[in-house]
């Protein structure tokens, strides 16, 4: 890119040149496919006796099973985004509100987006029973008990912005304790929570399909008189789009139910 005035142009030379990008094809990055799989080896005896027990078991795997691919996902996402922070300013509501329409409004101003571009946020599902808490602690607000993730999704639909409610965290950031041991205190809910925010179409889900093969036998598993319940999905995530269209929030989130007064609502340093 490059202005060239009217007394530029009259001097010539090197004075009224311009400037032309040269088009190089960038370096091509090879994303694979990996396989999350679940297996659940069986007694005989044991689905014999306990079909329930043994259902159960499969249930309890399903869900560990999801909880892994999806927080493998995330960790993709995450590693091939743009990290930043926020910090707490009023309360969890307004400031995951205000985290968004920032980054939003950077990422279209960075990369010349039109007003109408949408986005995709991802924010771990418990966020909504923070903002529960936040609404129902404002004394100011006027339907306390209203509907959180509903208020959120409206209001950030609006601005362009769909939400999708993941129920798993990144790999070393789960919110809460695994297991609460009996006569303690609740977990509070964390000081910071970690959600992705990205330009439609910055990243593609590389979807192998799964491999489901259900009831296993083998000579190995019959001498042991067991059976095995085995599958597989192939997946990964490859960003296509730059790095500037993509966010990885850190941000600082209290449910404090704090509204600013008048003086300070408007208050920008």
């Amino acid at each position: 890119m490059s202005v060239v005035e009217a007394d530029e142009d009259a001097q010539g030379g090197t004075f009224s040149e311009k400037s032309c990008r040269s088009l190089e094809c960038v370096d091509w990055t090879d994303t694979f496919i990996g396989a999350i799989s679940h297996c659940l080896e069986v007694g005989n005896f044991n689905a014999r006796t306990w079909p329930e027990g043994v259902a159960l078991e499969e249930d309890n795997l399903m869900a560990a099973w999801a909880g892994t691919a999806e927080r493998r996902l995330l960790d993709r996402i995450k590693a091939l985004s743009a990290e930043k922070t926020t910090a707490h300013v009023y309360n969890a509501v307004h400031d995951l509100i205000y985290g968004i329409a920032r980054a939003r409004a950077h990422m279209r101003y960075e990369l010349r987006a039109e007003f109408e571009a949408t986005f995709t946020a991802i924010i771990p599902e418990f966020v909504v029973d923070m903002l529960i808490s936040d609404l129902a602690a404002q004394s100011a607000y006027e339907e306390r008990y209203v509907a959180a993730m509903g208020a959120v999704e409206r209001y950030l639909s609006a601005q362009g912005v769909n939400v999708i409610w993941a129920k798993d965290t990144p790999t070393g950031v789960a919110p809460y304790t695994a297991v609460a041991d009996d006569g303690v205190a609740l977990d509070d809910f964390p000081d910071t929570v970690q959600y992705a925010l990205f330009l439609n179409g910055a990243f593609l889900h590389l979807d192998g399909g799964s491999l489901e093969l259900g009831l296993v036998r083998d000579s190995s598993l019959n001498h042991a008189n067991d059976y095995e319940l085995f599958g597989e999905s192939f997946e990964n995530v490859a960003r296509i789009g730059p790095l500037a269209a993509t966010r990885w929030i850190t941000a600082t989130i209290c449910p404090s139910g704090q509204f600013p007064a008048l003086a300070t609502a408007l208050s920008c340093s």
